[in-house]
């Protein structure tokens, strides 16, 4: 009797739902920084006087970009260690950038690093100024697509 009740019990009951997670696949290194910049901006953080939340999630995205986009320990990387990674980069031509773009780099990061750190109160003028260079910095370090000639295309020539 009980090992009929044992039986029943495992062929009637309710089996739990199985819910599939839908997987969204992550967008490319370059939109998904320029996407979390536009979120950045809605945040109106500096704006609120939250200037050092807003200086360390826009470093937080160049240095995300640049660790997904360049393969560096962008995150865990002080900012000397990141600019001497990429100057040797550059260096070695594994990325094509200006020595500008670095220099640029560079600057935002330690002005982020002291908005951070040392309680620098920087001026609307320079947090907008700050804001620019950083997507224009990832802009800059975007790889340039490179097209491949195939057979095809020597043929119509």
């Amino acid at each position: 009797m009980i090992l009929i009740g044992v039986i029943l019990y495992f062929v009637f009951r309710k089996k739990k739902e199985i819910i599939e997670e839908e997987i969204i696949p992550a967008l490319p290194p370059f939109e998904e920084a320029i996407k979390k910049f536009h979120e950045l901006d809605e945040k109106l953080l500096w704006q609120n006087n939250q200037i050092k939340e807003y200086y360390s999630e826009l470093t937080e995205i160049v240095r995300g970009y640049i660790e997904r986009e360049l393969k560096v320990p962008a995150l865990e990387s002080t900012t000397d260690e990141l600019i001497e990674i990429l100057t040797d980069f550059n260096d070695i031509e594994s990325i094509k950038t200006t020595k500008e773009t670095i220099k640029k780099l560079r600057d935002l990061l330690r002005e982020a690093d002291l908005v951070k750190f040392a309680k620098s109160k920087p001026l609307s003028e320079q947090i907008e100024f700050c804001r620019k260079e950083a997507e224009d910095v990832v802009t800059e370090l975007k790889p340039e697509v490179i097209e491949t000639k195939t057979e095809d295309d020597d043929e119509l020539d």
